[in-house]
């Protein structure tokens, strides 16, 4: 019993007919991770500038109704909610003209990735999101 199990690892240790997909799954290996990982910076990008329109919608919502206002409490809400999250500061304005609330908020993608792909293909470009919204109540 223990012969045939010595003769079986003498026999899988001598044979080379594997040493091809061996040699593929190295070199394969690196690509597939890489692409795996690229994957998931995006997704991470993507999730994190979904929250930032959310955030700048918020903004932009509160100062139409009335909440807020003047344009620099909508840039201080929106940067406390921003701040904590980022690396690098955000730029945020916020303005009102013919009843229409705009906001804009550009950030770093190297702030909002997650394993800095993403920001090193792309020379850390500046994601821009616009949010426009009419004012509730024009007079106020």
């Amino acid at each position: 019993m223990m012969a045939d199990v010595a003769d079986d690892m003498l026999r899988f240790v001598r044979d080379e007919s594997g040493g091809m997909e061996t040699i593929s799954v190295l070199l394969w290996m690196p690509l597939v991770l890489s692409l795996f990982m690229l994957v998931a910076d995006l997704s991470y990008v993507l999730f994190s500038r979904s929250n930032l329109m959310r955030i700048a919608e918020d903004g932009t919502r509160l100062r139409s109704l009335g909440v807020f206002e003047t344009d620099l409490e909508v840039v201080d809400y929106i940067g406390q909610k921003v701040a904590p999250s980022s690396t690098l500061p955000p730029t945020i304005s916020s303005t009102v003209s013919l009843g229409v609330v705009r906001t804009q908020l550009q950030v770093n993608v190297s702030s909002i990735e997650m394993l800095g792909i993403i920001s090193r293909l792309s020379n850390d470009v500046q994601l821009t999101i616009a949010v426009s919204q009419f004012k509730e109540n024009p007079e106020v």
